[in-house]
């Protein structure tokens, strides 16, 4: 090879030349589609605004087939021996164009400017050299450094430092624990306390007092989510410190998760230290799937056995935990284990998931809880597909041209990363493949040839395992298109960001001929960073100032939260008129008060969003006509999921139920508590 050219397989180029096809194909297309109503009787937002869901399945599905396509053709055309640098950085400079005036210039501009950059790279590309008439060779990633044991302790212990510094939240509530701050003074009168955390204590209350998900009350989560916190209960006593200590230590294992992930797949360890700036936060419910990554990357390198098996250990715990994003990285352990060929592996696998999973389902069934359960968690994926908690998915064909004034909204930024994100994860999932190595004319020896160079190379195959999981687990932001979904689902993606960046490094550092290349790459990379909003949702030195206040604060001895006393006063009412063990409806949303009052719950469901259907609508009136509460406290004020009525949620024979067979009792500021009405009065 010629000193300044190098042998270019053309998929960087091709990446942002699909993409802007993709987008105008989508725009261009005489595809439309009707509202379907579910028979499920579900109620969102896009239900309400008649939104067919069905569409973003199939333009998710159909951006993945025609952006792999369009990529595999534009980079066999891009192939070259010997390119020039200069044509390389042509070629990809105007595929960068293409896709910038897609999305930032009017329609007719979009356009033309979008065909002419097309068109410039293809002319480019035919005068940059000879020609491939077989694939491009696939060369091996460069591997991580082997590294001594001290410094892969230090690495360790490195991330879990910096884990703990961005982490305010971990010391307040360790320290909780410690000195235990009572109940009555972490007590918030919002939906995120009453809500979304009282659920899980609530939840967490009733297996204390023998209850089963599924049989005995209704679960969206993972069985082993709120096991966890009666497990960590167990060891430090039943409170909400202790549970707000194992939400924030699950962010810190999220964290450390990432951090090792992304440490083993770069050459440069360090540059773990750039991923809280592209990322708000990781959830311990992905970490784990991440870990399960780490473990089959590291056995992907040596073949020794005992990683698979932690890896399988992972694999079952994540399940459990999430069923989401466990079932996602159970999919790609099995892509891993097939492509590696190792029925070895693949057997301790198994039987190291298997150990995880069959106690739990062996206990859940010997107390008539398996089914049940199992239902609940089968039927989920339904009701996100029938459209449950729907929000509207940002539409891009209409957004275009994007605005520079709406850089900095929250639309904006949902919009940005909606896309950008399985765009970067399906980028990477075609480079590392590499998706230029198929060859039409003798498909099943290629794809046989790109499965031995990805076993042959476990550097490679970690990139492909990653994209395929962020890929995977993107269905959680589709399921409900919130900008908090869409920041869930970020870790994979800003791992392949990580990896970008250091052999960018790698690029640089082969001598001043590749510095012209690595300097367009930096900047065409950090330009997709930018614009993509990337950088926005991240405030790693805001935490680290809350982390060191936090800490300054509780060495003073000046952390006395007073907790809410409305939440009290209604506590309090609730535990002096009803007996230990007699049933208390709390509705529309207030689960936290089974826990505070501990009163049992008269029907499967702390919340009353998560009453899902007709069916569930039907079987809270039967349980309730069978079995009626004394008392039922609902909170005029508390927050409405998505703002959408009661009558649409519980349904109106439920409400006239409750109607006719109470009566007003008393009232606690906006929370009133109905007495069931004598029967013979």
């Amino acid at each position: 090879m010629r000193r300044g050219s190098e042998s270019s397989d053309g998929c960087l180029a091709a990446l942002p030349i699909a993409a802007a096809l993709v987008i105008l194909l989508a725009r261009w297309l005489p595809i439309r589609f009707e509202f379907v109503p579910n028979d499920l009787g579900i109620v969102s937002l896009a239900t309400l605004a008649r939104y067919p869901g069905q569409q973003e399945m199939f333009w998710f599905a159909f951006a993945l087939g025609a952006g792999t396509l369009l990529t595999w053709l534009f980079a066999r055309a891009f192939r070259r021996a010997g390119a020039s640098l200069r044509a390389v950085v042509g070629c990809e400079a105007l595929g960068a164009a293409a896709l910038l005036a897609v999305l930032w210039l009017p329609d007719a501009a979009s356009a033309l400017v979008c065909g002419a950059a097309v068109g410039g790279a293809l002319w480019v590309a035919s005068r940059g050299g000879p020609r491939h008439s077989e694939p491009v060779a696939i060369r091996a990633f460069p591997r991580p450094a082997a590294r001594r044991p001290l410094v892969v302790a230090a690495w360790i212990a490195g991330a879990i430092g910096l884990a703990l510094l961005i982490a305010p939240g971990f010391w307040l509530a360790l320290w909780r624990v410690a000195t235990g701050i009572s109940d009555e003074q972490l007590t918030y009168d919002n939906f995120t306390f009453l809500g979304e955390t009282g659920q899980h204590l609530a939840w967490a209350n009733s297996i204390l007092h023998g209850g089963f998900q599924g049989r005995d009350f209704f679960c969206l989560y993972g069985p082993l989510y709120d096991l966890s916190i009666t497990g960590l209960w167990s060891l430090v006593g039943r409170s909400i410190g202790a549970y707000t200590l194992h939400w924030s230590l699950g962010r810190v294992l999220g964290w450390i998760s990432l951090f090792l992930l992304g440490g083993s797949i770069v050459r440069r360890p360090a540059l773990v230290l750039v991923l809280p700036f592209l990322l708000p936060w990781v959830q311990l419910r992905l970490g784990l799937a991440l870990l399960g990554i780490l473990c089959l990357s590291v056995w992907m390198r040596g073949r020794k056995l005992r990683w698979c098996v932690l890896a399988g250990l992972s694999g079952g715990v994540s399940l459990l935990y999430s069923q989401e994003y466990g079932a996602a990285f159970a999919v790609v352990a099995a892509v891993a284990l097939v492509v590696r060929r190792d029925g070895r592996a693949a057997i301790a696998f198994g039987l190291a998931f298997a150990a995880v999973v069959a106690p739990l389902l062996a206990w859940f069934a010997a107390h008539d809880a398996l089914l049940p359960m199992l239902a609940d968690l089968v039927q989920y994926p339904r009701y996100m597909m029938a459209g449950y908690a729907k929000m509207i998915f940002p539409p891009l064909a209409s957004s275009l041209p994007l605005a520079v004034s709406a850089l900095g909204s929250e639309e904006s930024l949902q919009l940005r990363l909606s896309y950008a994100v399985p765009a970067l994860c399906l980028a990477a999932l075609l480079f590392a493949l590499p998706i230029s190595a198929f060859d039409p004319r003798r498909p099943v020896a290629s794809i046989r040839e790109v499965g031995d160079a990805l076993a042959r190379d476990p550097a490679r195959f970690s990139v492909v395992l990653i994209a395929f999981f962020g890929l995977l687990s993107f269905r959680v932001a589709l399921g409900r298109s919130s900008l908090p979904r869409t920041l869930a689902v970020l870790p994979a993606a800003i791992l392949l960001l990580g990896f970008a960046f250091d052999r960018l490094i790698d690029l640089w550092r082969r001598g001043p001929g590749w510095r012209g290349l690595a300097a367009w790459r930096s900047a065409a990379l950090a330009l997709f960073v930018l614009c993509g909003g990337f950088l926005e949702p991240p405030f790693p030195a805001q935490l680290v100032r809350k982390t060191v206040s936090n800490l300054s604060v509780l060495l003073e001895g000046r952390h006395a939260p007073v907790g809410s006393r409305h939440v009290l006063r209604v506590t309090r009412w609730v535990q002096l008129h009803t007996e230990p063990g007699e049933p208390v409806l709390f509705l529309p949303d207030d689960g936290a008060y089974y826990y505070l009052t501990d009163r049992p719950n008269p029907i499967r469901f702390v919340m009353g969003h998560q009453i899902v259907t007709d069916a569930h609508r039907r079987e809270v009136l039967s349980d309730l006509s069978e079995y009626p509460p004394r008392f039922i406290v609902w909170d005029h004020d508390a927050y409405r999921v998505d703002n959408l009525p009661d009558e649409l949620v519980f349904g109106r024979p439920l409400l006239d139920w409750i109607d006719r067979s109470y009566r007003s009792e008393t009232r606690i500021a906006g929370v009133e508590v109905l007495r069931r009405i004598d029967p013979g009065s």
